[in-house]
């Protein structure tokens, strides 16, 4: 069972980091990985804990190019008229500050066309501990329209920035925590979403 990143010592506070040591900031530069690479190791992530935790009664079927704006399509298995669409945000920095749980802090932007808002369209956003090599504890499942409606959302001409940021607390009281799942019940979400009669 996934456990939660550990806290980290005074003199990292106020820097991003995983749970044992800071990261550079700069955009791709993730122990070498390039912007394409993370994406990549972040679906196949997904991927392998919603099949194994739900001992494969989900299916993951991933884009061969990401030009439509989504990541992953889940379904039951078996069932090939209903599916979720997932957008999934991920980064290897946690933001941490003395005496208080780190915040899960995610920058992106959207060209406008692929703005959709839909209940059937989900982002998945977490932070991957590249020490431990799998998502920290919690990670977030935010319905498409509400993601864009309250992650800070601002126009920069064809496309539009969003910041997400969440503590990482489950005592937490921000905006996001109704969105907070535990990893070990992620699985088992996306099944009681799929079943559901007004998904």
């Amino acid at each position: 069972m996934a456990q939660r990143a550990p806290s980290l010592p005074s003199p990292n506070r106020g820097r991003e980091t995983t749970g044992l040591r800071a990261l550079p900031k700069r955009r791709g530069e993730l122990s070498g990985l390039s912007v394409v690479q993370w994406s990549a190791v972040t679906q196949m992530e997904l991927s392998q804990v919603l099949m194994v935790r739900s001992a494969g009664e989900l299916e993951v079927v991933v884009p061969a190019i990401d030009d439509d704006g989504w990541d992953a399509k889940v379904h039951l298995r078996g069932e090939f008229g209903s599916e979720l669409t997932v957008q999934a945000k991920c980064t290897g920095h946690l933001l941490v500050r003395e005496s208080r749980a780190p915040d899960l802090k995610i920058h992106f932007k959207l060209p406008r066309r692929r703005i959709l808002n839909d209940r059937r369209f989900w982002f998945f956003i977490a932070h991957f501990d590249l020490e431990r090599m799998l998502f920290s504890d919690p990670v977030f499942l935010v319905p498409s329209a509400t993601l864009h409606e309250h992650a800070r959302p601002r126009e920069d001409g064809e496309k539009m920035n969003f910041s997400f940021v969440a503590s990482m607390s489950p005592n937490s009281k921000d905006k996001w925590r109704p969105y907070q799942v535990p990893l070990a019940e992620l699985a088992d979400r996306f099944v009681h979403m799929l079943r559901r009669p007004d998904r």
